[in-house]
């Protein structure tokens, strides 16, 4: 089944998380991508857990970001190596890398350049801080960026008050999200480029990206002062809007508007509460959240979680119990979208991959292959370009400098 952007050649020049997902989201779009990797791999190659494969031990973060791709192991530091790239760049519509700035052009690959070979070319560089400025240089990764654009003071347990301690959100969300708006900027400069026959170059900082999903409570910042904190699940302008205890876990309630909270109170047969001054509307609501979440914790916890699911459902209340990660891959509407892929792989027999979230009326969603081996396709590309690699020079070491592993 071809998808989308069947035809579609993608060259990523990635390591670790953002330009590799970036690839793997183009590749579940049909697009034919390339991975161009160091001497020895991608630097994610290393890190645990370590799986028996056909070639050895391969490392199981690999395969998180890398499905549906084809591996070209090439010395970028070589006049070989880079003449090499080229001659691919030549064939391919996007580009896509996450090496510090100023590595590409060390290599003769950055954008001014190769434009030269390829007008057509849509190029995204992902960095830590983008292409100019004073922090340009300066290395991002998921981690830090977070630290820098204040993620890490928004989360974690509420804390009135008192002093909190910076909590790291679970997953690569910087990463991720750049990874993302190198996609959408990619997309965008290549529609435009078959119209006009002209690409693009499109600066993507992980610190402009994660910085931009603070924007709610940067607006409330801007209107009122107030400084966001930590509130656990609670939302700071919104109630019910958080996560209770139950009889034997954890529920989530989203009442984001009046109606919904009315439909709240007759799921949990409490009308006496609509006459509240103190619950009237959603902006009393939310200042007197901690009052509201002790009286309805109370009622809450004395059914399970699947009493109350029922109910609050059967009012079209939005609602769901707080799951383990296990119980989220079982869930049966996750099951009816078919988003866990079983996907061959030699030595492993068959290895799971989380698929793409898209689903097309027309089904047009590729079957993607399992994650290369570094350099399994070295040689079928750079046939295809009219090379043959000597294997003397992809032994030759180097790792560009890249950005930002989770």
């Amino acid at each position: 089944m071809s998808g989308p952007l069947d035809g579609v050649r993608v060259l990523e020049f990635g390591q670790y998380a953002a330009a590799p997902y970036a690839g793997m989201v183009l590749a579940e779009l049909g697009a034919d991508v390339v991975k161009i990797e160091p001497p020895g791999g991608d630097a994610i190659r290393t890190w645990a857990p370590r799986v028996a494969t056909a070639r050895g031990t391969e490392s199981g973060a690999f395969f998180t970001f890398n499905h549906g791709k084809r591996s070209v192991e090439l010395d970028l530091s070589s006049s070989a190596g880079q003449e090499a790239a080229r001659r691919l760049i030549r064939t391919t519509d996007m580009l896509v890398e996450n090496n510090r700035p100023g590595v590409m052009a060390r290599f003769g690959l950055d954008y001014e350049p190769v434009c030269a070979l390829n007008p057509r070319l849509a190029y995204a560089s992902i960095s830590g801080y983008g292409q100019s400025g004073p922090r340009r240089d300066d290395s991002g990764f998921d981690l830090t960026v977070q630290a820098n654009v204040g993620l890490m003071t928004t989360s974690g347990p509420a804390a009135a008050g008192a002093a909190t301690e910076p909590v790291k959100i679970g997953v690569p969300l910087v990463d991720i999200g750049a990874g993302a708006y190198a996609v959408f900027g990619l997309l965008a400069v290549h529609v435009s480029a078959m119209r006009t026959g002209r690409g693009d170059f499109i600066d993507v900082p992980m610190q402009a990206s994660a910085l931009v999903q603070m924007s709610l409570l940067a607006n409330r910042f801007w209107l009122t002062g107030e400084l966001p904190e930590p509130l656990g699940t609670s939302h700071p302008l919104a109630a019910p809007y958080q996560a209770f205890r139950t009889k034997d876990g954890h529920f989530a309630v989203a009442a984001g508007n009046d109606g919904l909270w009315r439909r709240v109170l007759q799921a949990m047969s409490m009308p006496e509460l609509a006459d509240n001054p103190r619950f009237a509307t959603m902006a009393s609501r939310a200042r007197h959240q901690e009052e509201l979440a002790s009286v309805l914790e109370a009622r809450l916890r004395t059914e399970p979680t699947a009493v109350w699911e029922e109910r609050f459902r059967a009012q079209g209340v939005p609602c769901a119990e707080v799951q383990s990660l296990p119980q989220a891959l079982a869930d049966p509407q996750v099951v009816h979208r078919g988003l866990v892929d079983d996907v061959a792989h030699p030595g492993l027999g068959t290895i799971k991959r989380l698929g793409s979230p898209l689903a097309f009326a027309t089904d047009r969603a590729p079957t993607l292959r399992r994650p290369p081996y570094v350099g399994e396709h070295t040689a079928e590309l750079l046939g295809e370009v009219g090379l043959a690699y000597p294997t003397d020079e992809t032994a030759m070491t180097h790792r560009a400098e890249v950005d930002h592993p989770h």
